[in-house]
């Protein structure tokens, strides 16, 4: 039985895939969409490399359907120029990362409950695949693995992880970009999806749709983790001064909160012997959100002169 019969898709869609120097990654993703999707779907590679060093891997393999090159530096410039493929022929466009790959029947569960549930955007969980030599304090203490919540929860945000839009939200918004202001920080995906949901758009949850991931060695230490949530808080803060939405009131909302896990932290580490993920992670982003307002900015995704990403 073929996969158009076993999960059987309807409408058109476009997979937007923005890639910088990972060809292991994209070559397992690409391996991934040739078996998890079918003739309902075609798959744009945005290199942002700009001497195209994934184009020989993405013309030369059978799940990619077009190749271009984003010259300039930065995620958002690589994410807008996937955008430019968005035409009329599709109904929605889904957003997936480089270092991710997807289960089988992930497109039918991500464009199925699109249809059946009425939103605009529809975000999937994503798994984090730890390797065995993972420092045992980061598993015990389930990071890297992003809490899950029952399809049909909505969301203030997504992020192009793993991420569904209709194309008539997005024409309704009046087709938005991602902000190159966030190219060097991150959270150009987290604005996006903030601004379509205020100018209208349903942002849910969808539980099936599930996608995995790997976790580079550089990234299993407390600095990065640290690092990351507190980027988080700082992202937030900068998208609720954008668009006027109460930034301040939502630090003075997170002092009890930051209090409440400071309190389930410490029981952790003294009751447990662990370092509790939620309440660590909570606690860096409450900070990162008064980083934020302060004009804190952390650079994830700043490139060396050799065109290293320092993150």
């Amino acid at each position: 039985m073929s996969n158009e019969e076993r999960y059987p898709v309807k409408g058109k869609y476009l997979i937007s895939v923005a890639t910088y120097m990972r060809p292991e990654g994209l070559g397992r993703l690409l391996d991934s969409l040739a078996v998890g999707t079918n003739s309902c779907a075609d798959v744009v590679i945005v290199d942002n490399d700009p001497v195209g060093s994934a184009r020989a891997l993405a013309e030369a393999h059978p799940a990619a359907t077009y190749y271009t090159i984003q010259p300039e530096a930065g995620i958002a410039q690589a994410r807008n120029a996937g955008l430019e493929f968005f035409t009329t022929e599709y109904d929605g466009i889904i957003f997936v990362d480089d270092d991710e790959w997807v289960d089988e029947g992930w497109l039918y569960a991500l464009t199925s409950y699109l249809v059946t549930s009425g939103a605009d955007v529809v975000q999937g969980p994503v798994m984090t695949v730890l390797p065995e030599d993972c420092p045992e304090w980061i598993r015990r203490g389930g990071f890297f693995q992003r809490e899950r919540v029952a399809s049909g929860f909505r969301l203030l945000s997504a992020a192009t992880n793993n991420t569904i839009m209709t194309r008539n939200a997005w024409v309704r918004a009046g087709e938005p970009r991602f902000d190159t202001s966030f190219s060097e920080t991150g959270g150009s995906d987290w604005d996006f999806f903030w601004g379509l949901r205020l100018s209208g758009a349903l942002i849910v949850y969808c539980n099936e749709a599930i996608v995995s991931e790997d976790v580079p060695a550089s990234r299993l230490n407390a600095r990065w983790l640290i690092r990351r949530s507190t980027r988080s808080g700082i992202v937030h803060s900068r998208v609720r001064v954008k668009y006027c939405d109460h930034p301040y009131r939502a630090v003075l909302k997170g002092i009890p909160r930051a209090g409440y896990y400071a309190l389930l932290l410490m029981r952790g580490i003294v009751v447990s012997r662990m370092i509790p993920a939620k309440p660590f992670n909570v606690m860096s982003f409450e900070v990162g959100k008064v980083l934020g307002l302060a004009g804190y900015r952390t650079y994830e995704y700043r490139r060396t002169d050799d065109g290293v990403s320092v993150a």
